[in-house]
């Protein structure tokens, strides 16, 4: 699939999020001044979830969340670079997070962050 500005994809199609607990997100981002191959593969719990492979125009973006607590491994590959980043349930809590790839001269690169705030353990309204 060809991507020329941002597309949005959906990684997961369930949602078991608590009403205090926040998606994830994750962009992919090509900061070649060529177009970029790579294929992004998503496994929850072990079991491969999401496996695609999109053309990214200079400086195109693919972009979703995971709207489902579970463990994840994302493994995104261009030419003979591979970047993992492992995503624990943990991630999923009241703050917003993401994690966010890149495709660049030297092969790709990654981080994840998001916000530092205290966490009630019950949704405000639960008495």
């Amino acid at each position: 699939m060809y991507v020329a500005n941002e597309t949005v994809v959906e990684y997961t199609h369930l949602n078991n999020l608590e009403p205090n607990e926040r998606p994830h997100g994750l962009s992919i981002r090509n900061d070649e001044a060529n177009p970029a191959i790579v294929t992004v593969r998503v496994e929850r719990e072990g079991d491969v979830v999401f496996d695609r492979t999109y053309e990214l125009a200079p400086d195109a973006v693919i972009s979703g969340n995971f709207t489902y607590e579970a463990n994840y491994t994302v493994t995104v590959t261009h030419g003979t670079h591979v970047e993992t980043v492992k995503l624990p349930r943990s991630t999923f809590d009241c703050n917003i997070g993401g994690t966010g790839i890149t495709v660049g001269k030297w092969g790709l690169d990654s981080g994840t962050g998001g916000t530092l705030m205290y966490c009630p353990e019950d949704p405000p309204g639960d008495g």
